[in-house]
């Protein structure tokens, strides 16, 4: 138990020296984890469960308390579409979307995808829709399989690579939206025909095989059609057959997406933000908590 409670005490302080890093720099950040992970148990102030308890509590107040200052303006003019994968818990939606409308950023629509989605016995009827369907706009991508290209036909009808003003309404966007609404693919809140300028994937801890096969492809097409793409998930979606695993694991995916491992509490809704921002700065990287995370968040300079 020792073991346990010394990795806790661990995270707590190094979630405090985060939220106090990211606004006063690297060097503090860096500093203070290191403090916090070679501190070695004996010298720790309390190890009993209550301590531990009320100092973790206290740790996350920290960070939600501080997260909007942290995050504002980050996404300032910038148009951000969500989309959410089958089975994508709620509070891990609605949470993420209230951290995006603290740093200015407008999210355009909510895109919920269906299990029919990810069902392999759907598969035809998916790319019967998105081939005959699928805008003019639509980026060849890499992936040839038909999730490859029916995530490029909509990514193409929900994004731009246009920052500012965005483009007119497109006719062919709107009809694909519209077959896969009616063939049971997904369904849209908000307003799609207004084409975002980045946008963000959001997906449940674990999955399947198939179903990390069928969202895989849906993190490049979105980062290709657009300024930059995240896709976030919970802890442990970077374990097993997590999206946000599979994503790490593959190269080409890898190198331009940026993923975010914890996005179901505040340092990781913090951490999403700032990678959409970062991703239209022209830069990726992986964050987090679980295996493959660079950094708990993006840290400039």
């Amino acid at each position: 138990m020792v073991s346990v409670r010394y990795h806790l005490v661990s995270l707590g302080a190094a979630l405090l020296a985060l939220a106090a890093g990211v606004v006063l720099g690297a060097g503090p950040l860096s500093t203070r984890i290191n403090d916090a992970l070679t501190t070695s148990p004996s010298a720790s102030t309390g190890t009993d469960p209550a301590t531990i308890k009320k100092q973790l509590a206290y740790d996350q107040a920290y960070a939600t308390a501080t997260a909007g200052k942290v995050v504002s303006r980050t996404l300032s003019g910038n148009r951000i579409v969500v989309i959410i994968a089958p089975g994508t818990p709620v509070t891990v939606v609605t949470e993420t979307l209230a951290m995006i409308s603290r740093s200015g950023g407008k999210v355009t629509a909510q895109v919920t995808l269906t299990p029919a989605w990810t069902d392999p016995t759907q598969t035809s009827v998916l790319s019967g829709i998105t081939t005959q369907l699928a805008p003019p706009n639509t980026i060849a991508v890499a992936d040839t399989s038909p999730y490859g290209q029916a995530s490029a036909a909509l990514a193409a009808a929900l994004l731009t690579q246009q920052s500012g003003v965005p483009p007119a309404a497109s006719q062919p966007a709107a009809a694909l939206l519209a077959g896969l609404k009616e063939g049971g693919f997904l369904s849209a809140s908000g307003t799609p025909e207004v084409r975002a300028n980045t946008a963000l994937l959001l997906t449940p801890t674990k999955g399947t095989v198939p179903s990390s096969a069928a969202l895989l492809p849906l993190g490049p097409a979105l980062d290709a059609a657009s300024g930059g793409a995240v896709v976030g998930g919970p802890i442990g979606s970077a374990d097993g057959n997590g999206l946000v695993a599979a994503i790490r694991r593959d190269a080409a995916a890898k190198a331009g997406v940026s993923t975010v491992d914890d996005a179901d509490t505040v340092t990781g809704q913090v951490a999403v933000v700032l990678a959409l921002a970062q991703q239209l700065a022209g830069r990726s990287g992986h964050f987090g908590r679980g295996s493959g995370a660079v950094s708990p968040v993006p840290v400039s300079g």
